[in-house]
């Protein structure tokens, strides 16, 4: 176990590059932002913390060494109102130990809400200065602090958000209702496979349940889109939050004095691995948010990961202020401290648009290229929420390594934003039998972008397949109207080797590695089957919605036509009404040794039309023939079917 001194350390460690202010170039970024509004009046004192308050803290050191190291820490601080404070904290340590401890120090309030914190060094470690600021609510609730700076020889990077502890003891109810989340998290910190996540996430809690949906941007470049549920409980000042089934805390939370704001940390191992993170939620307001809920001037701290698998990571931690005129625009300043010990300072620029939930986009039109963060505002507009989750490469920007060496990205054409990045959401992997590894998903607009979409709406399905012979194929199929421009990478070194675009007449593009080569095909493909082919099977079908049945059957060679299992991927609607179902077919495991839920080998998209028309698209994505069939109202006998093949690969029907 590490000495306790260490814990003083804890308070200055956090964040990642921000290389010249809100980001750095070239690499998977991931980062938490957060600020809060200032005081155009001023005049704040010691006197304004002058109060208990409860803290959560990660910090890590020396990040771009072989020898990093991290800790979570939480506790109390009980501030005087004079400048001095005392303090409890327990931190756990990235090597997986836990110590608990007494700290002191003092504090300065200047007249803007801004603050230095001064921990008092446990010899040999000397004092320590972190920067804050407090929130301007009338009674201060929330503050957030970080730390970059060389002492004594290790470079340390840290960040600290606190609340103000209430009155009265909170209750479990005064969770309920729906909370706005953002984090970062670590795993395996001092390993060679050390692993992070930037998640945004949605928590509905109803005394005493929970249900999260999260969406998380990993440090491969992957995207991992899942929901999950529990029970939380209420121990001293802390909630904890338990996944159904599993008697360890998943993570715990403080809540701020007014109940709208969550501070959130877990460090824990589990299973061989240790994992950290750190998070902050707001509960959702019942009210229209507009650019206008974005204006006068925040002060931010921004903790930021690149490349945090690679041998080239970095970290860095930026303190700063931006400036939004309610309209749109925002100008900021910056100073950062990166984790090779260099700082500096630059002045920074760019957009934003508010959604009416509170959601916004964030871009920087001041960094090549441009740089987007995604963030939530507050109910009463004074704390700010934003992550970047995005790979910034000479590509072009964006794009989604789903390995470490194959990076795929698309491009949505749309009438409304022109040329928009599509959101890579990952289905599945698997491996077959004889080593042929497969990963599919499918992208989609941004609905922040554009009105019509969702996840549940793909516009271009993905089948990449590992061949066990070396080749790799990319396989994307057109499934909206807008054309999609599609890209890959193959070894992956940020300049595309393939381009092409599909449309609704060019719906498939392979684009394949063999023998150190990248090329590609594409197939014009106008929803008709094939001609010369008769399917006469009757498999058993499944029902989707508004009485519409769909089946398929597989024509192997070793079984000769074999029932497709189907699979749901998920449904939705659209504001205007439209009803959205996909999913895919697939050979059963117990017919085939290459089936598998996770081995696509028919996609299909079904759109109903507000208009009342029906739309069943299937897509071919396999090798053996596929027969596909429709009944609609479903009455027992099918009254449209077809063939798909590997050069009919799209079949429509219609009614």
């Amino acid at each position: 176990m590490k000495r306790l001194a260490t814990i003083s350390t804890v308070f200055l460690i956090f964040g990642i590059v921000l290389g010249s202010p809100l980001v750095a170039k070239g690499k998977i970024i991931q980062s938490l932002l957060i600020g809060v509004k200032q005081d155009s009046g001023g005049g704040f004192t010691n006197a304004d913390l002058n109060y208990t308050s409860w803290f959560r803290n990660l910090s890590f050191q020396n990040f771009e060494t072989n020898n990093p190291t991290a800790n979570i820490t939480y506790g109390t601080v009980n501030f005087d109102g004079n400048g001095n404070w005392t303090g409890t904290a327990t931190e756990f340590d990235s090597d997986g130990t836990t110590e608990s401890g007494m700290l002191n120090g003092t504090y300065r309030v200047s007249a803007d809400g801004s603050f230095d914190f001064i921990i008092k060094g446990m010899a040999p470690d000397p004092d320590q200065t972190l920067t804050g600021h407090i929130s301007r609510d009338a009674d201060r609730q929330f503050g957030v602090l970080s730390q970059g700076e060389v002492s004594s020889g290790n470079n340390h990077q840290g960040i600290i958000t606190f609340v103000r502890a209430p009155d009265n003891p909170f209750d479990l109810a005064d969770l309920n209702g729906t909370w706005q989340f953002r984090d970062l998290e670590l795993r395996n910190f001092e390993e060679d496979f050390r692993e992070a996540s930037a998640c945004t996430v949605i928590i509905v809690i109803n005394n005493p349940n929970w249900t999260i949906d999260f969406n998380c941007f990993e440090s491969d470049g992957t995207t991992d889109i899942d929901t999950i549920s529990g029970a939380y409980t209420l121990t001293g000042d802390s909630f904890n939050f338990f996944e159904t089934g599993d008697p360890a805390v998943l993570f715990s939370a403080y809540r701020s004095r007014n109940g709208n704001i969550l501070i959130f940390s877990r460090g824990a191992s589990s299973g061989g691995e240790i994992g950290m993170f750190k998070g902050i939620a707001f509960k959702k307001a019942i009210k229209t948010f507009t650019n206008a809920d974005l204006s006068e001037a925040y002060f931010f701290h921004d903790v930021v990961f690149e490349g945090f698998e690679t041998d080239g990571r970095e970290a860095s931690i930026n303190v700063g202020t931006v400036t939004f005129d309610g309209n749109g625009n925002w100008t900021g300043t910056a100073q950062y401290f990166g984790s090779d010990g260099v700082s500096g300072s630059d002045n920074i620029s760019g957009t934003y648009s508010v959604n009416s939930d509170g959601s916004f986009t964030f871009i920087e039109t001041s960094e090549t290229p441009n740089q987007t963060l995604t963030g939530n505002i507050s109910g009463n507009n004074n704390t700010v929420i934003m992550s970047q989750r995005e790979n910034v490469s000479s590509s072009g920007g964006g794009g989604n390594l789903v390995t470490s060496d194959l990076w795929i990205k698309a491009v949505i054409n749309s009438q409304e934003k022109g040329p928009i990045e599509a959101v890579w959401k990952k289905g599945g992997e698997d491996t077959t039998s004889r080593g042929d590894r497969v990963i599919w998903g499918h992208f989609y607009a941004n609905p922040s972008d554009v009105s019509w979409d969702s996840s549940n709406n793909p516009d271009l399905f993905v089948k990449i397949w590992f061949d066990v012979s070396g080749r790799i194929d990319v396989n994307y199929f057109h499934v909206s109207v807008p054309d999609i421009e599609v890209y890959s990478d193959y070894p992956y070194d940020g300049t595309s080797n393939q381009h092409g675009t599909t449309t609704m007449s060019r719906r498939y593009i392979r684009q394949y590695y063999e023998n150190n080569q990248s090329y590609s095909e594409e197939n014009y493909e106008d929803g008709n089957p094939p001609t010369g082919y008769s399917p006469a099977g009757n498999p058993s079908g499944y029902a989707t919605i508004n009485d519409l049945k769909i089946g398929s059957m597989i024509n192997t060679v070793e079984k000769g036509s074999i029932d497709a299992v189907w699979r749901l991927g998920g449904q939705d609607t659209t504001l205007r009404g439209d009803q959205v179902v996909w999913g895919h077919f697939y050979a059963s495991p117990s017919d085939v040794t290459w089936g598998s839920q996770y081995n696509p080998d028919l996609f299909v998209k079904i759109w109903f039309d507000v208009s009342g028309r029906v739309d069943v698209n299937f897509f071919h994505v396999s090798v053996p023939d596929i027969e596909i069939y429709s009944d609609l109202p479903s009455d027992g006998a099918y009254d449209q079917k077809g063939t798909t093949i590997m050069d009919n690969r799209y079949i429509r029907h219609e009614y």
